[in-house]
């Protein structure tokens, strides 16, 4: 992943212009559990589909995410707690028959990215948002969540790039590095990027994700960044280190160049 994406609204109120995707270099498709999987094993990935193959025509790669958490998985799923056995078997059975639908369209090549998702709270982050006070939560929970996750993404998609979103919230922090370090061990360091969702003019550079992400740098992982401030290009300017910046629509003009260390 390498360069300025766009990314493609998870609400599904509109699909990207075909002069969105041609003014970036790859696109990142996002869409709600609930929208892929309605009803128990019920699989409906048209409109992601649909949003590939203009993605291909352009020739431009694209990304997945599939946002989960407690406003995106499905109604069907009662319990809410993102360390739940039975929502992340769930959820991996969707990558898998997703990932089966990309292989059979051959789809797959075109994939510069996809998203760990899972035990997010919600999107596409490692936030928890205040799940942390959800009866039965523990550190250790998370922890094995995130590594069941980790590791059956990196055999449901073994040719592509993984992405972590990491996040610096209190309540993350404690088991962050473990996580981090399951990536780490679980992927070659050509097949796993790290970024954050909080790019932008009032962004800290010493703040505790963006530190790492600069520390994951320094021992030669690709790092980006989601710009969070709409027509603010100057928080580029303070993540040099970037290979690769997320832009939200409308502002794929504000670019400079990137050009990491």
């Amino acid at each position: 992943m390498r360069g300025y994406g766009l990314l493609q609204p998870g609400n599904r109120q509109r699909a990207l212009t075909d002069a969105e995707i041609k003014a970036v270099d790859f696109i990142v498709l996002r869409d709600r559990w609930s929208y892929l999987e309605p009803e128990p094993s019920q699989y409906d990935f048209s409109r992601l589909y649909e949003q590939m193959a203009r993605c291909i025509k352009f020739k431009k790669q694209f990304t997945i995410s599939i946002m989960t958490g407690d406003d995106c998985n499905p109604e069907y799923l009662p319990n809410k707690q993102p360390w739940s056995t039975t929502i992340l078997d769930r959820y991996l059975y969707l990558q898998l028959k997703l990932s089966e639908g990309l292989s059979k369209k051959e789809y797959l090549p075109h994939v510069c990215g996809v998203w760990i998702t899972g035990p997010t709270v919600p999107s596409q982050e490692m936030h928890l948002n205040g799940a942390d006070k959800y009866t039965g939560f523990t550190r250790d929970k998370m922890i094995t969540a995130w590594k069941t996750v980790i590791n059956n993404i990196s055999k449901i998609y073994p040719d592509q790039i993984a992405v972590l979103s990491i996040s610096g919230q209190s309540s993350v922090v404690p088991y962050l590095d473990t996580v981090i370090n399951e990536a780490k061990r679980t992927f070659a360091k050509d097949k796993i990027v790290f970024q954050h969702n909080s790019l932008g003019t009032q962004t800290s550079t010493s703040a505790t994700h963006h530190k790492k992400l600069i520390e994951l740098y320094n021992q030669g992982y690709s790092v980006g960044a989601e710009m969070v401030q709409p027509g603010h290009s100057a928080g580029i300017k303070k993540f040099p280190q970037a290979s690769f910046i997320v832009l939200y629509p409308g502002d794929q003009n504000q670019r400079l160049p990137i050009r990491p260390k």
